[in-house]
């Protein structure tokens, strides 16, 4: 009997010691609050993170080969040229998928264009003459938004635009499709929309805002592009939405010295290269005069009369259009495969990307778990000396 009440005694006194060597978790009034990771300075940051951008999905920029492109009489690439926006599209860069998140968490854009934003107790502060400099975009010209700008509204008109970018054999309608268009605006249509002003869906037809902008480029109508990059950052903040130019967030964090080097990084993959598979997919060559025109309407070189070996170049002439639809069959199935490989490479990182997100939902739950118990066990404390102080009668 007297062993239990020592072992009753020892059991008290350890359940005891627990409770007086657990401090109560003092209250945001009196001192900050610790950040509980490297990435965030304060609680309210993770918290965001964790409920909002944890798992957004991030749109990888496309990249344009330039290579390929200069001196092959590509009109649209004339046109990204003259309008200053061919070192951009051009820009190859890594990016970072979890510190990407992070900025998009913690950023804010202002009125006048500044960029703000904090990544591992990094302030950022993007002005827009410094934005312009780090991206080498135009800067002047009409501040577009994704509707008629006052000062085209005089010049505009959506019929012209669309006979600009259509087939002559298409017909004109609200939403003109990737197919219906000429050669050049398909191209430019495709720059545009993953490169210029990413988005994820509806990219195989061009919207009014498409329209508006690809008659403003063969216009040589000058934008200012960085306003409206930063417009399509600010919209991605809204819930759910995709998060766009990771490439240009590496450029920011590197000019503030980020650390970069303990976290995952996503490399350039092959299906983010826009060249001769791009070009060959959409079933376009050069004809005689060096046009870039669909295949179908590339003339066959005329038959001389009289010509004594006319089977035989029948024959060669056949053998060669075989040659080149084997060709550009094998140039379609090596972009097809490569597709596949990239497509699988970013599902394998999304999903390693979310199983390395537990951590952080689960450790700043437990956080906020810890945080309501000891204010819990704080009130109590109270009691004993709030009853001494009214007893009853």
């Amino acid at each position: 009997m007297a062993d239990r009440g020592t072992k009753k005694q020892k059991a008290s006194s350890s359940g005891g010691g627990r409770r007086r060597r657990r401090s109560p978790t003092p209250s945001p009034s009196s001192s900050p609050p610790t950040p509980t990771n490297d990435l965030f300075s304060s609680d309210e940051q993770q918290e965001k993170y964790a409920q909002h951008f944890v798992n957004r999905e991030i749109l990888e920029s496309k990249y344009v080969e330039d290579e390929y492109f200069q001196g092959k009489n590509f009109q649209f690439y004339d046109r990204l040229h003259e309008a200053g926006l061919t070192e951009f599209v051009c820009l190859r860069r890594h990016y970072h998928p979890q510190l990407v998140r992070v900025f998009y968490s913690n950023m804010s854009i202002s009125d006048t264009g500044v960029i703000r934003s904090e990544v591992r107790g990094v302030k950022i502060r993007v002005s827009p003459n410094l934005f312009q400099q780090l991206t080498n975009l135009p800067c002047d010209g009409v501040c577009y938004e994704g509707k008629v700008a006052d000062e085209w509204k005089e010049q505009y008109d959506s019929v012209t635009a669309r006979q600009l970018v259509c087939r002559d054999d298409a017909a004109i309608q609200s939403r003109i499709l990737a197919g219906q268009m000429k050669v050049q605006p398909r191209i430019l249509h495709y720059v545009l929309t993953r490169v210029l002003i990413p988005r994820a869906t509806n990219i195989g037809q061009a919207s009014e805002e498409d329209i508006m902008l690809l008659w403003a480029l063969f216009n040589s109508i000058q934008i200012n592009w960085g306003h409206l990059i930063r417009y399509k950052m600010k919209k991605a903040l809204r819930e759910n939405a995709k998060l766009p130019y990771p490439h240009l967030i590496t450029i920011f964090m590197e000019h503030f010295q980020v650390p970069t080097e303990s976290y995952p990084i996503s490399e350039l993959k092959f299906k983010q290269r826009i060249g001769c598979e791009v070009v060959a997919s959409f079933g376009y060559m050069q004809n005689d005069e060096g046009e870039w025109v669909p295949k179908g309407n590339a003339p066959h070189p005329p038959v001389q009369e009289g010509q004594q070996n006319q089977g035989q170049d029948d024959e060669q002439g056949s053998s060669s259009t075989t040659l080149d639809n084997v060709i550009n069959r094998i140039e379609q199935l090596q972009t097809f495969v490569g597709t596949r490989f990239d497509a699988f490479e970013t599902r394998f990182d999304a999903l390693e990307t979310r199983f390395g997100n537990m951590d952080m939902v689960i450790s700043t739950r437990f956080d906020a778990l810890q945080s309501r118990v000891g204010n819990i066990e704080e009130q109590l404390q109270h009691l004993p000396s709030a009853s001494a102080n009214n007893p009853q009668t």
